[in-house]
């Protein structure tokens, strides 16, 4: 045993202590005794009073154990475990072995002990005498063992393993607080435990906490990131905190985040608990999908190791190693499939519509949940996935998924349940099990319909019926939503394109009109700017060009959308403004010099937009849409005397002139009262601001900043750009003036720049 240390030829088994009457001391007293494992059942009576140990100072495994008493255990269990409450019952009230002499107490054990074993151990606690520095692990099921099983002053830092599994009189958990190497905690069947201390989540090393059948317990507190969670028939659990800051923290420790969790049977959990639930399996899911592939593949066994290393072979089935490739699993009662699924089916199998570019290089794979009838489901439950892609063309292709165990065989069953239960999976194989993914990328691209069938099979006498079924398409843009606390990323998965040049980020993915485009900005907003001046509502809007709208200074059309996400609440959408100006003024490739005539002719223009053609589909919908002439005459034009003095502007609220360049002096604004906003920005001759200004008492924005832009003017190439302000949520509206001031600016710059330069330097 890694335990104990090597194998040592000094043991003494069982044999040895046959008899009617016997002390240990008077047989085996010596220090070259390394292990000692005798079997109960076949000692009439044995002393250990006092410190029969005292002489073995080198023992590292001690264990006194009955067989029967576990393969009785395994039995009720598993052939009556709707009657475990009063199996437990029966058991405490069972008299401990009589053929053990403890009645002057036990005063001390080795301090050498690495290994103690003791079933049904009679005291209440370890020896005050005994130092267990050395422990590592400690083993007293169906024990009188409470919560003061060890003293303050008695270190237990190197222990790794503790079972205290139908101990009768534990109704809190021993002091493990400084026992920072501890990798399992088994308490299982402990129905008098009560709670589970707080410091369980600074315990960095916890692997596997098994509750299976507390029933007393009714709050479970957030636990460490690694912990794989056995907490099946804990009937009186309501609270189980959310461990999103953990996990979040961790993030980079992939390796953490695998594991199994189940809450069958908790039939009294409070729908924060089931948030809380589904949200931490929601963030394991999406860290294992987007952790190393490699790692996936080859490490993925240890887990179901690490689950079942306490339990009889006997007691685990031969989809362990296939089930293995669950890399995350979770169960609990109830019959609602998580809404961050959105394909879902009445029934076992559903088929869905997969929307253009759905494999795309972020693309993860797929998370699986099914809603079970329970009847009898024995510990082997077993689910089994196919999928069926086709493609437009005819072409299709099954795979079948690796056979998905959900329980641990550490006490996970649903068995006998009268209660419908959720179960929620994700594999490292995403596309089946042999899937070759470079050689099906192109296929799998063509893919536009997948049919998944389902079925749950187990070795009971009742059928299961799947009575509902969903899916739910993982991609990596969506990870910092869903950490963040987000549910976009999982309710929106109607499409998910690759990024186009203008969202790296991937926040909202909204394509780039061409590759023309020249200046481009995009930010949260629902009002297009007011120097746009047609705008309308929709995603449609027919303008009336003047006569002479087609002169030799026309530079193009400049163009805004608002576009608001479907996917988003309607009280969340804040909407995404977006400008751009291409180079290419009256359409890509349209000849000037041959439609001049024509287009000298025109009187009406209808412009029709739309958004994410190539990217979400019907998710993303244009609210408003706005069109701007750019002419060469519309910078700098405008001078002191915009209007005379018996011209009234008595009701004017806002006056922008920005880019005047000949604007020397303001014009005279101090009949204005009702002003509100005044701006002046890139007025280069701009020399002085008049003081009857302090007297506008409304003024509420005064704008008179230089663009910086303008000194250098001359070199065109450099305003040409993409400004990405997605998610910017907070800024205040000066910093909107701001933005629009320099995108406005960049693109009258762009548009008067040389001909030949837009034309062939654009990308």
């Amino acid at each position: 045993s890694d335990y104990v240390g090597e194998e040592d030829s000094n043991s003494v088994t069982s044999g040895a202590f046959k008899g009617k009457c016997s002390k240990l001391t008077e047989i085996y007293g010596t220090s070259t005794v390394q292990c000692i494992s005798f079997d109960t059942s076949n000692i009439t009576r044995l002393e250990l009073c006092g410190s029969p140990f005292k002489k073995m100072s080198n023992l590292r495994l001690l264990m006194i154990h009955d067989p029967h008493l576990r393969v009785k255990y395994n039995y009720d269990f598993e052939v009556h475990p709707k009657f475990l409450k009063y199996f437990c019952f029966s058991i405490s009230e069972k008299p401990y072995n009589n053929n053990l002499d403890l009645s002057q107490g036990l005063q001390s054990l080795p301090n050498s002990l690495r290994y103690l074993y003791w079933q049904e151990y009679p005291l209440k606690s370890l020896p005050s005498n005994f130092s267990p520095q050395n422990l590592v692990v400690l083993r007293l099921p169906y024990s009188f063992a409470g919560e003061k099983l060890w003293s303050k002053n008695q270190n237990l830092g190197n222990l790794k393993v503790i079972e205290l599994s139908f101990c009768k009189h534990l109704t809190e958990v021993p002091d493990l607080s400084r026992s920072k190497k501890i990798e399992r905690i088994v308490l299982f069947g402990c129905i008098r435990l009560v709670r589970i201390p707080s410091y369980f989540k600074d315990l960095d090393k916890l692997r596997c906490l098994n509750l299976g059948w507390c029933t007393s317990l009714k709050f479970l507190p957030e636990l460490p990131v690694q912990c794989c969670l056995e907490a099946s028939g804990c009937t009186s659990l309501k609270t189980v905190s959310s461990s999103r800051n953990s996990l979040t923290q961790a993030w980079d420790k992939y390796e953490l985040f695998r594991g199994r969790f189940n809450f069958a049977d908790c039939r009294n959990l409070d729908d924060n608990a089931r948030t809380n639930i589904m949200a931490n399996t929601q963030l394991r899911i999406m860290r294992v999908a987007t952790g190393p592939l490699k790692t996936q593949q080859h490490k993925e066994e240890e887990i179901v190791m690490e689950m079942t290393s306490f339990i009889p072979t006997s007691c685990r089935t031969s989809g362990s190693t296939v089930s293995a490739r669950t890399l995350v699993s979770t169960v609990f009662a109830g019959n609602k499939i998580p809404n961050w699924f959105c394909h879902q089916n009445e029934g076992s199998s559903i088929t869905i519509k997969l929307p253009r570019y759905w494999f795309c290089t972020d693309f993860l794979g797929f998370a699986l949940s099914v809603v079970v009838r329970s009847y009898s489901c024995s510990n082997a439950l077993m689910f089994g996935c196919s999928c069926n892609f086709k493609t437009n063309s005819g072409e299709s292709h099954k795979t079948i998924y690796p056979s998905h165990y959900p329980f641990n065989k550490e006490g996970g069953r649903v068995t006998y349940s009268k209660f419908d239960h959720i179960f929620v999976w994700y594999s490292a194989l995403a596309l089946g099990e042999g899937a070759n993914l470079n050689r099906s990328t192109s296929f799998y691209k063509l893919v536009t319909e997948a049919c998944f069938e389902f079925n749950a099979l187990h070795n009971g006498p009742f059928g299961l019926e799947v009575k509902k079924c969903g899916i739910s398409l993982l991609y990596a843009q969506d990870v910092e939503t869903i950490k963040s606390g987000g549910t976009t990323g999982w309710s929106s998965q109607k499409k998910k394109p690759p990024l186009s040049p203008l969202t790296e980020d991937g926040l909202l993915g909204i394509e780039e009109i061409s590759d023309e485009t020249l200046v481009s900005t995009i930010c949260v907003g629902n009002q297009i700017p007011h120097w746009f001046c047609h705008q309308n509502k929709g995603s449609s809007i027919t303008i009336k060009p003047p006569p002479d709208w087609y002169g030799p200074d026309f530079l193009g059309f400049a163009f805004s959308l608002v576009v608001a996400d479907n996917a988003l609440p309607f009280f969340l959408s804040l909407g995404f403004m977006k400008i751009w100006y291409s180079a290419f003024a009256l359409g890509e490739g349209a000849n000037l010099n041959r439609s001049t005539s024509f287009y000298k002719l025109v009187t009406e223009a209808c412009f029709e937009f739309n958004a994410g053609d190539a990217h979400f589909g019907d998710r993303l919908t244009v609210k408003r849409c706005g069109i701007n002439c750019e002419k060469g005459g519309s910078i700098g034009v405008v001078g002191a005397k915009v209007w005379s003095k018996n011209q009234n502007l008595g009701n004017l609220k806002v006056i922008e002139l920005g880019f005047c360049t000949h604007l020397n002096e303001v014009p005279d604004l101090s009949c204005s009262k009702k002003i509100e906003r005044i701006a002046l920005y890139g007025c280069q001759r701009l020399v002085q601001i008049p003081s009857y200004f302090k007297d506008l008492d409304n003024l509420r924005q005064f704008q008179v900043q230089e663009i910086h832009s303008h000194k250098l003017w001359d070199k065109y190439e450099l305003f040409q750009g993409c400004f990405n302000f997605v998610n910017c949520g907070n800024l205040d509206e000066n910093a909107r003036t701001n933005k629009m001031a320099d995108i406005q600016l960049r693109i009258m710059r762009v548009a008067t720049g040389p001909l030949k330069t837009q034309q062939h330097k654009e990308e």
